[in-house]
């Protein structure tokens, strides 16, 4: 079913969604080798492979990446990814100067820049117009109503606080521990028919790349604290609590599912 969506992958031209697609892709054969050996062999030969193209190509695929997106800003030719870094540097000010509330939701915006869509005259914002050090613009002036930092984890902590970060974090860690645990159950469960075993099996490897998809993507772009996308992630939760009732995966060795 992924190949007809291939080339709309391809046509995004998002950096981010190919290295989401391509480790959620290796994620997902990677859990259904269930043989040890053939799963470290492949592994090897992964690694092996990365060493060799980055070896021979190392150079072109970072120009790839860095200046595959680009803008211009005063006649400097700037990329995306050098953006990215200005509008972290933007999030992680802000987050100096108010670690532990953070700013409130959805209140990104408003200390970011002054914009027309949220304007604040008597407040500090943080929007970075050239760099600090060089002078160069970098070529966020033409985009003052960005609305998040481009990263999971930094949204989560100007928006929340360091509190809304631990807790996320910790979604996320007991998320991939249930994942883990459910596995578990699943390969040693020999009275589960084994057509529901493959099934459940098949269904809480997708639940969890499609998580770490989400996590990747998070990295460079937003990924939880949008209405649509927040839906999509507490979908991968009930999902993965839904497989952990069908497959009888208990919370600890001496609890009740």
């Amino acid at each position: 079913m992924l190949i007809p969506f291939l080339p709309v992958l391809y046509l995004t031209d998002s950096r981010g969604a190919w290295f989401a697609i391509a480790l959620s892709a290796i994620f997902v054969v990677a859990f259904s080798i269930q043989n040890r050996r053939f799963r470290l062999i492949g592994g090897i030969a992964l690694l092996a492979l990365v060493l060799i193209a980055s070896l021979f190509f190392g150079t072109k695929i970072i120009n790839f990446l860095i200046q595959g997106h680009t803008s211009q800003d005063k006649g400097y030719t700037i990329s995306t990814v050098t953006k990215r870094v200005y509008l972290w540097e933007s999030a992680l000010q802000m987050i100096h100067d108010s670690p532990w509330l953070g700013y409130g939701m959805d209140n990104w915006l408003c200390h970011y820049s002054n914009n027309t869509v949220c304007h604040t005259t008597t407040i500090y914002h943080y929007w970075i117009l050239k760099d600090p050090k060089t002078g160069q613009p970098t070529g966020l002036a033409d985009e003052p109503a960005l609305s998040h930092p481009h990263n999971i984890f930094l949204h989560v902590w100007v928006s929340m606080g360091i509190f809304g970060l631990l807790t996320l974090i910790a979604a996320l860690v007991l998320f991939f521990w249930l994942f883990a645990r459910i596995l578990r159950r699943l390969h040693a469960s020999s009275h589960i028919p084994i057509g529901e075993r493959i099934l459940s099996r098949a269904m809480t490897i997708g639940v969890g790349a499609s998580m770490l998809a989400a996590l990747i993507q998070g990295q460079i772009d937003s990924a939880f604290l949008e209405q649509d996308l927040a839906f999509c992630f507490w979908t991968l939760v009930v999902s993965l609590l839904l497989l952990r009732m069908v497959s009888f995966t208990l919370w600890s060795k001496s609890a009740k599912a």
